[in-house]
């Protein structure tokens, strides 16, 4: 469970109702007040479990503070609360600060403090049709709610604004100011009789936007800074009558301190010229333009409206290239690999048997690592990741290879998560047949391949690749500044191999066209899993694997290193791996396919042609596991013909993925992320609210038009007006072409 680093959860909650919405949103979870960094992450419906029936140590910690108050010693209280485990409700952070936002979650906390009669108001107000959830604050004065929000971080504190005027004028409350801040805590409570209403509804702002039309809520802000940040990333600089006049406002506003707020935002105009902007900005002696204008051009800024109208949809779907998924008999095949993959999928609660055969495939080459290989020294050592949506059963494969481990007490596991080259070489030169299991994958990558990072955090991805390449030969790690105090790690014929796991969108955006370039990206083999939710199966607690599967990995692990030399029963000395050789038919279909793939990686005129430059390699290490792991005989035609199938399937989707994803600019990366979440609605589209909340990851508003604009302007997407109930009002769908 997430919150196991403090309290262990045994039960859920079967009366919590949330709204289908939330089942796949997630939140961060902090050790206490002054955590900057995210311990976890958790689902709401846990996080109202957790309030509603928590185990008795929670109960205890919120009595005494609660106890501490009813005694007066109000500063015990305070310090005491601060040792709380904490959420961030408004979404998940890699830091506890909005700037480093991942996902928003669609939720705005709000806090009432000191209520006359807390249960009775948590009672009225889980009964609005806005809100998820309400109930007792942890001290019992006061009272907790959610509030279901538009999922986009641009609006947040419109959002709240919003909130805030709805709550005097229905509640006659006032919400917790604080509330505004994206990055605000939620401290546990607990109270049995928390209230749930799964059939709320986002709160939606009101036609034009308090923000900018309240004075009353302007004086909210801070600072007159604050507003002017605001009412800028709601206006284009691109008209030159309106950059003019928001010059002379700012100036108006904050006087010569306005003039680099002026300039970064003209920035991002494609008419920005720095040289004229002192000059321009020394020419303002005021004409007229007042404050008021910026908030004026800030609404009108707000309320404009798509202008494009509806196209007749094309007969033919314009992208013909589409993800294919692997036959059923391609899933399970003969021997260990199939075997595992089956019972991966047989005890999953979300199977997903295409994640499955590629976490098995990854076992079984490190099992076999360094005691098979080809009569061409190709070895069993593989790199896969598995991508599919959140919530959807990408976790459990990697769950049950970690149970094997532990169950057999075998060697071979690697590490989780590595710091930078000298923990590989660490963990290779200890176990040199070793599978790194690494959850989060994409975020991973964007950790060690991005232009900030710290080069020893760069080096980790180099040395994968290093050592991937190195599997038949000798890898000389880094020399060390002290040989005595570091010694170089010298490792004969490694065989690492890998599972990563990630949510598609995640690991496409952290890539760039370098990965194509630099081969980084084609020594993978990606395994996706279907888009639609698989079927959820009763899943029981695995204590134990079963026999057959068990058996196998200790046979594969009392596999000699080098057959040839009798005795010879542990990994120490020089590997001399048993040669598999290739069945006559094999050798022909092998042969055949490099002939193939050189000819498509020959192709320079395709931007994907590098990625099958390896795609035979991938064929034969595939084929050698499979017969490996069934058999120490010969690679037969069947296992030729299944590897080349299977690579050459994974190498076409993975083409498709990149044309679809990976861009050369950020635009166009932008822009690619905005298609994804347009096609992925299929053939009945997406609202255009609900585009909105699943592209938060967008600056503003306007940069959303923008894009639409394009991707309509370029026939990309199109759109249709749907009536959506009996009162006859329409709502805007968009839908790719």
């Amino acid at each position: 469970m997430v919150f196991n680093t403090t309290y262990e959860i045994t039960v859920m909650t079967t009366e919590i109702k949330i709204p289908e919405a939330l089942d796949d949103v997630s939140i961060s979870v902090f050790k206490n007040a002054t955590s900057t960094e995210p311990k976890s992450k958790t689902s709401i419906h846990e996080l109202l479990s957790l309030i509603k029936k928590p185990p008795d140590i929670l109960i205890d910690q919120i009595e005494n503070l609660r106890q501490n108050l009813m005694n007066g010693e109000e500063e015990k209280y305070k310090q005491g609360k601060k040792e709380l485990v904490a959420v961030t409700v408004s979404g998940t952070f890699s830091v506890r600060r909005a700037a480093d936002l991942i996902d928003h979650s669609g939720i705005l906390q709000i806090d009432i403090d000191k209520v006359e009669t807390p249960s009775k108001l948590r009672d009225k107000i889980a009964q609005d049709q806005h809100i998820i959830s309400a109930f007792l604050s942890p001290s019992n004065q006061g009272v907790k709610a959610l509030m279901l929000i538009p999922a986009d971080h641009t609006i947040h504190k419109d959002s709240f604004l919003a909130a805030e005027n709805y709550f005097k004028e229905h509640y006659n409350v006032q919400i917790d100011k604080s509330c505004k801040d994206l990055g605000r805590l939620m401290f546990l409570s607990y109270d049995p009789d928390l209230k749930t209403n799964p059939n709320a509804i986002p709160f939606k702002l009101p036609e034009g936007n308090l923000l900018f039309n309240s004075t009353e809520i302007l004086r909210d802000f801070d600072s007159n800074e604050d507003k002017a940040r605001l009412a800028l990333e709601k206006i284009s600089p691109d008209d030159y009558g309106t950059w003019i006049e928001v010059g002379m406002a700012l100036k108006e506003l904050l006087g010569e301190t306005g003039f680099s707020f002026w300039d970064s935002w003209s920035s991002r105009s494609i008419k920005y010229d720095q040289k004229e902007m002192s000059v321009k900005w020394s020419s303002f002696q005021g004409k007229g333009i007042e404050a008021g204008t910026l908030f004026h051009y800030a609404n009108n800024g707000l309320q404009k409206n798509h202008n494009y109208v509806s196209r007749p949809r094309k007969t033919k779907v314009r992208d013909k290239e589409e993800i294919k998924s692997l036959h059923k008999d391609y899933l399970n095949p003969q021997g260990f690999v199939g075997n595992f993959a089956k019972f991966i999928t047989d005890n999953s609660r979300y199977p997903q048997p295409e994640l499955a055969l590629g976490a098995s495939l990854a076992l079984a080459g490190t099992l076999l690592g360094r005691k098979i290989c080809t009569i061409e020294d190709i070895r069993t050592n593989v790199y896969v990741v598995g991508l599919a949506l959140s919530g959807m059963g990408k976790e459990a494969a990697r769950g049950f290879i970690k149970k094997l481990f532990s169950q057999t007490g075998i060697s071979g596991f690697g590490a989780e998560k590595v710091t930078g080259r000298t923990a590989i070489e660490r963990v290779i030169s200890k176990t040199p047949s070793a599978l790194f299991l690494i959850d989060e994958f994409g975020m991973y990558i964007r950790h060690i391949m991005g232009v900030r990072a710290p080069a020893h955090i760069r080096e980790i991805m180099t040395t994968f690749m290093e050592l991937f390449g190195s599997s038949s030969s000798t890898y000389f790690g880094t020399d060390k500044a002290s040989e005595k105090d570091s010694p170089r790690f010298v490792i004969d014929q490694p065989s690492p191999c890998i599972y990563g796991t990630s949510t598609p969108s995640t690991f496409w955006d952290n890539l760039n066209s370098n990965a194509i370039l630099d081969g980084s990206l084609n020594r993978f083999l990606i395994f996706t899993a279907p888009e639609k939710r698989p079927k959820k199966q009763k899943a029981e607690k695995i204590r134990i694997i079963c026999d057959p599967i068990v058996k196998d990995v200790l046979k594969f692990d009392e596999l000699t290193i080098n057959p040839y030399d009798s005795g010879n029963l542990t990994e120490k000395g020089e590997p001399n791996p048993l040669v598999i050789p290739y069945s006559e038919v094999a050798y022909k279909i092998f042969d055949e396919f490099e002939d193939y793939t050189l000819n498509k990686a020959d192709n320079r005129i395709e931007a994907t042609s590098g990625m099958w430059a390896r795609t035979a390699e991938q064929s034969k290490k595939i084929a050698l596991i499979i017969s490996g792991s069934n058999s120490l005989t010969e690679i037969s035609g069947e296992n030729a013909e299944y590897g080349c199938d299977l690579a050459r399937l994974l190498t076409e989707n993975t083409c498709i993925e990149i044309k679809r994803n990976l861009a050369h600019n950020d635009y166009e990366k932008t822009s690619m992320k905005v298609e994804r979440v347009i096609r992925q609605a299929g053939a009945q589209g997406i609202s255009v609210s609900n585009l909105t909340g699943k592209t938060r990851f967008l600056k503003n508003a306007r940069q959303r038009a923008e894009i639409l604009e394009d991707l309509y302007v370029s026939k990309v997407i199109n759109k249709e007006e749907r009536k959506i109930d009996r009162s006859q009002r329409s709502t805007t769908y968009l839908f790719c072409e």
